[in-house]
């Protein structure tokens, strides 16, 4: 038993570990371009894994096989690229080990220390015996099959819609997860705990749990009730963390895979000719080049935002970026800009002629900052420059987390661009501008 209920807690989330630690942050480039094999190899898991287990006579078996389903599902969430999803799936992680390791306990150590069988066959009407561990058991099957007001509700839910924003037909297919684990969750409870009079199989009533058994039961109980019911600790707690990974995920400019790769029948040539495409053989541009050019045509922008999803919220977040837009004829000097700042940033389509390249992770802004300090800016865009390093360097080290440090940052944004919007001046209306940097304008001299 103990063996089984470490594997379901902590060693069966390695891989969720594995995911988020580790292929995420290090290979993202591989992580989207394989998102479609991932979905489509955790879909057939579900399906497969959902039907054996509906056939499982062996209670253990059973609990196992559910087991390999919730983990296909958070497999999905954690590969979705989306912040619902990557939290949905940590959270059903969570979860899982609560809901599993209890199903573990129920089994192996009340169930399988009074009878010796893991057999459904020679289960029913426990109900009668052990009302007690009939409830709890309840509870955790409840769980088990994902029902609102379980810490496993919100899990898959989130990553089930992280699946959907990604790829909506296996996200359907995934929702079958719902349906099956009701179905063999439901099957299981309905054979051992009711199912008609005490089974013959046993000669004399077994006692219903004992205190530690109940404390135990209760411990993994509570919760897996409060924190489906109010799972704003973990998800507030997970939040800034994951949007910092999605945030560095979404640097790569990223093609979706054709049919024919995505059935695995062209995979390397495909990939191979979509990074050559992606980074051609051209020379790398002057330095000179791109200062002069993105003097007249780049943008340091630093935002303030709310968080539109709670309109509750009353604290405002931050964005910084750096962009340059052109029409679509010259996306070929756009990428030549990206090759020279070594490929970090996305090059996205705007309306219906215009594309624009955008860096926003801080660790890509870097790079940035790096060569303006080198080829520094001769217009008054020095100015923008400067303030918008300020806030990078205020950011950077933490401050703006702080009361003083997030004024200084809103005073920052009231000197750079456009200053204040409308909306911003009426909830900080005495923020006083920071002091725009003097820019003596002058063309250097080449040497």
């Amino acid at each position: 038993m103990s063996g089984s209920i470490v594997l379901a807690a902590i060693v069966l989330k390695l891989s969720l570990y594995g995911c988020c630690r580790l292929i995420l942050p290090i290979i993202p480039q591989a992580s989207l371009v394989f998102t479609p094999f991932v979905f489509m190899i955790s879909v057939i898991t579900i399906i497969y894994a959902s039907l054996s287990t509906l056939r499982a006579i062996d209670i253990k078996e059973l609990i196992a096989y559910s087991s390999v389903c919730h983990a296909a599902v958070y497999l999905m969430g954690v590969f979705s690229n989306s912040v619902n999803g990557i939290e949905g799936s940590i959270v059903l992680g969570i979860a899982h080990g609560f809901v599993s390791s209890a199903l573990f306990i129920c089994v192996g150590g009340v169930l399988y220390d009074r009878a010796h069988s893991r057999l459904i066959t020679y289960y029913r009407g426990i109900a009668s015996i052990m009302p007690l561990f009939a409830l709890l058991f309840f509870v955790f099957c409840l769980g088990n099959s994902g029902a609102p007001l379980t810490l496993n509700f919100v899990g898959e839910f989130l990553s089930l819609y992280g699946a959907f924003e990604r790829l909506p037909i296996l996200g359907v297919l995934a929702c079958s997860s719902i349906i099956f684990s009701a179905a063999y969750t439901i099957y299981l409870y309905n054979r051992i705990v009711f199912g008609g009079s005490l089974s013959a199989h046993f000669s004399v009533n077994i006692p219903d749990l004992n205190k530690r058994e109940f404390v135990v039961l209760l411990a993994l109980v509570i919760p897996t009730v409060l924190l489906g019911i109010y799972p704003s600790p973990i998800l507030d707690g997970l939040h800034y963390s994951v949007s910092t990974l999605i945030y560095s995920f979404n640097e790569v400019d990223f093609q979706p895979l054709s049919p024919t790769v995505f059935l695995g029948l062209s995979l390397v040539s495909e990939y191979k000719s979509g990074i050559k495409d992606l980074y051609p053989e051209l020379e790398d541009l002057d330095p000179e080049f791109i200062t002069g050019f993105i003097d007249a045509e780049g943008c340091f922008e630093l935002s303030i935002l709310k968080d539109n999803r709670n309109p509750k919220e009353t604290r405002y977040g931050y964005s910084l970026c750096f962009t340059i837009g052109l029409h679509e004829r010259d996306k070929a000097l756009l990428m030549r800009i990206q090759k020279y700042f070594t490929g970090v940033g996305t090059i996205t389509k705007l309306g219906k002629n215009a594309v624009r390249y955008r860096i926003s992770s801080l660790k890509s802004l870097a790079l940035v900052i790096a060569h303006f300090d080198k080829y520094p800016l001769i217009t008054q865009k020095q100015a923008d420059y400067l303030l918008f390093k300020a806030a990078y360097d205020l950011i950077c080290s933490g401050a703006h987390l702080t009361e003083t440090g997030f004024v200084s940052l809103l005073a920052l944004k009231a000197s750079i661009n456009k200053g204040f919007p409308d909306k911003l001046n009426k909830v900080y209306s005495n923020i006083v501008p920071a002091d725009r940097p003097l820019v003596q304008a002058g063309i250097r001299s080449p040497q």
